[in-house]
């Protein structure tokens, strides 16, 4: 048996959109009282006669809404979204657990190196580990790359990916 607050709990959800249309879409959710996330990340930009700050979109076409699992249908509806991602070979939208949302905003938030985003469905994924130093302490993620000295961090979310970032193989510790 379960009560309401369980019955009608947040999860987060990825919606697809139009490209170049993934900050618009969350304005839009926001004003019908979603809660969303883009990932994107501050990027200093240099052209011949000037310098300028820009969000660049990490996971271009996606818009993260945490939404209660009753309002899913209603999310649906909305024709600036193109659909909800599912794991392969189901219907039912795809979960994302707080805790990875939660390290990939950390993530885009706390470091000055590009974050990248690939599809990890090709490739196995290593071993955890921690961050031990630096803006990132704290930290936790997989190993997905590993080459002279430096490893690629992961933040993984399985429908998507990984994102991921280049760190010294000396500021983390496994798991």
């Amino acid at each position: 048996m379960t009560d309401d607050r369980e019955a009608c709990s947040n999860a987060w959800v990825a919606a697809l959109v139009h490209t170049h249309c993934e900050r618009r879409v969350a304005e839009q959710l926001k004003e019908l009282s979603f809660d969303t996330f883009v990932a994107q990340q501050e990027e200093l930009h240099r052209w011949s006669d000037r310098m300028k700050k820009v969000q660049r979109i990490v996971i271009p076409n996606i818009v993260f809404v945490n939404t209660p699992t009753k309002r899913l249908d209603e999310l649906r509806r909305y024709s600036f979204v193109r659909g909800l991602m599912s794991n392969p070979g189901q219907r039912e939208p795809a979960i994302i657990p707080h805790k990875q949302i939660a390290m990939l905003r950390f993530m885009l938030g706390q470091t000055d190196v590009p974050v990248m985003m690939d599809n990890a469905r090709h490739f196995h994924l290593g071993g955890r580990v921690r961050v031990l130093r630096g803006s990132l302490r704290g930290l936790e993620g997989t190993i997905c790359h590993y080459h002279e000295g430096d490893l690629h961090l992961g933040v993984h979310i399985p429908i998507l990916g990984i994102a991921h970032i280049r760190i010294a193989l000396n500021d983390v510790e496994e798991i």
